[in-house]
């Protein structure tokens, strides 16, 4: 979530850029990494909890509760964005 905003700042100590370093591929190419790992993981939860619709429904409640408030949050500027 705080992709933006370090990089409005030119942050360098952060996930991304030491990533990128040490991989040797782009900020961005790090960025699509970590979506990709992460709704693979997203995935791989609903599947898993797919058996039991409760834990299911409870677990993407959390998800899109956890997501909703970062993403309001004025400390990461998304808004700037107009998503």
């Amino acid at each position: 979530m705080s992709f933006y905003k370090e990089e409005l700042y030119a942050e360098c100590s952060n996930y991304m850029t030491l990533m990128a370093k040490i991989s040797r591929t782009s900020k961005q190419g790090v960025l699509e990494n970590m979506i990709n790992q992460t709704t693979a993981a997203y995935r791989r939860v609903v599947g898993t909890l797919s058996a039991s619709p409760e834990a299911l429904d409870a677990f993407q409640k959390f998800a899109y509760g956890y997501i909703e408030f970062h993403a309001s949050d004025p400390r990461y500027r998304l808004s700037e964005l107009n998503l």
